[in-house]
């Protein structure tokens, strides 16, 4: 998985600094007074829990055009005449790969996130 990670971050010049510093309050929105970075293309996350669309069309580009980083190529399991997996097992393997991939690149400092309950009510 060491590899993986490293061709990831290829063109990511921050990894560990999210493009908006989330208020302490949690409501999610950014700390006022604090403008979001502008280097949103080199910059890996947002704010403490989601990734920029940079970091997000990579890992779309890669699900379905992959060289051996995701297996299998989406785009051709999907349409060949006999699929080599079934649609549910695609999905589950795209839902596992992105999870991993975020889950595995968290920075020491945000491991509570997977620590913290998670309040979902709205």
């Amino acid at each position: 998985m060491g590899d993986f990670n490293l061709e990831f971050y290829a063109g990511f010049l921050e990894t560990k600094r999210p493009c908006c510093l989330v208020k302490v309050d949690s409501s999610g929105l950014c700390a006022p007074n604090d403008n979001p970075c502008r280097a949103r293309n080199t910059t890996l996350f947002w704010d403490d829990s989601h990734l920029t669309e940079a970091a997000n069309r990579l890992i779309v580009e890669r699900c379905f055009s992959g060289s051996g980083v995701f297996e299998p190529n989406l785009r051709t399991s999907l349409s060949s005449k006999q699929p080599r997996l079934r649609p549910r097992s695609v999905h589950l393997l795209f839902l596992l790969t992105i999870s991993r991939l975020f889950f595995n690149s968290l920075p020491h400092s945000r491991s509570f996130l997977l620590q913290s309950e998670v309040n979902y009510s709205y």
